[in-house]
């Protein structure tokens, strides 16, 4: 899916929109997150989860229905519009050469003791499967990590030493979830390269949005052909 930087839903600019899906997937949330989340008054963010709910991007939580203030989730389109990109088109072979750069990239690291985390599964989605299209959206992969130290109590020390590590460099994070999530983080940004045409996604979390369409497991290697309803 690609978006227009562009646009705007009910005043508020696109990639915001984005940038609220993205955070607000896989929970419940209210109208007032909405408000302190893009700092606007209570008007435009029912003008707004309006507008997202009539085009299918939210729902209303049916368990907290009677709440004085209403929850809302992300649906699965608003999960798609979560991972538009805003870029521009890629062509097929880009796009085959990125896939092949990415797997190599994905075979340096599960072979590198620096990196705590190996990739156990990479699922390739998305307008990429559909061989008569020259021109994609993006290339939607997505992959699963696993800890490469098996001993539970060994891996908890490793993580703090590599946090430590990174800190001490200079490294700072925007809260103590980014600091936790920095032993993947890095494995993700290595796997990435800084490739803006690469959309990477997690594969156990996003599982209903690739698994109900056309998809191809490529790791492991003997799973690499599947598709979906």
């Amino acid at each position: 899916m690609r978006i227009n930087p562009q646009n705007t839903i009910a005043g508020v600019p696109i990639l915001e929109v984005r940038a609220l899906m993205r955070w607000a997937r896989g929970w419940h949330w209210p109208l007032s997150a909405v408000e302190e989340r893009l700092k606007v008054g209570r008007e435009q963010a029912v003008k707004l989860l309006g507008a997202l709910e009539h085009s299918g991007y939210v729902e209303r939580s049916l368990e907290l229905r009677e709440n004085v203030e209403p929850y809302y989730q992300v649906t699965i389109c608003g999960c798609a519009l979560a991972m538009a990109t805003a870029g521009k088109p890629i062509k097929r072979k880009t796009a085959d050469r990125l896939l092949a750069a990415f797997l190599n990239r994905v075979s340096q690291a599960n072979d590198n003791d620096y990196y705590l985390y190996k990739v156990t599964r990479v699922v390739v989605f998305g307008s990429y499967l559909d061989q008569d299209k020259q021109e994609l959206n993006d290339l939607d992969l997505a992959i699963d990590l696993a800890a490469k130290e098996t001993d539970g109590c060994k891996h908890e020390e490793l993580l703090k030493a590599r946090i430590m590590e990174v800190y001490e460099k200079g490294r700072h994070f925007k809260n103590i979830v980014d600091q936790l999530a920095w032993p993947q983080t890095e494995v993700k940004q290595f796997l990435k390269s800084g490739s803006t045409a690469i959309s990477l996604h997690n594969a156990e979390a996003e599982k209903e949005i690739w698994l109900n369409g056309s998809h191809r497991i490529v790791v492991p290697a003997a799973e690499q052909s599947s598709s979906g309803g």
